[in-house]
């Protein structure tokens, strides 16, 4: 269920617009390292997606470090990584 942008062109991805709430919750504070994140199948039923669109929406959270953890233990905001310039 694809979602008109800001600019009124196109259309924002599901997993995009879950992606984008969570980040806004760590952003704003709700959200602290190692609290957890909702599960997918919480995210599925909030947003009214698939498991599978919540599953990717999360996998890609964590690739981007703002997340970790995995299905048996659940997924949680990430500590901040600090990269240095070489």
């Amino acid at each position: 269920m694809a979602q008109k942008n800001r600019n009124g062109k196109g259309s924002v991805p599901a997993y995009q617009r879950i992606q984008s709430s969570i980040r806004k919750r760590i952003e704003s504070g709700h959200l602290r390292p190692g609290d957890g994140v909702a599960s997918e199948r919480d995210l599925a039923r909030i947003h009214s997606v698939s498991l599978m669109t919540a599953r990717h929406a999360l996998a890609f959270l964590e690739h981007e470090a703002w997340s970790s953890g995995g299905a048996a233990l659940g997924t949680f905001v990430a500590a901040p990584k600090i990269i240095f310039n070489k």
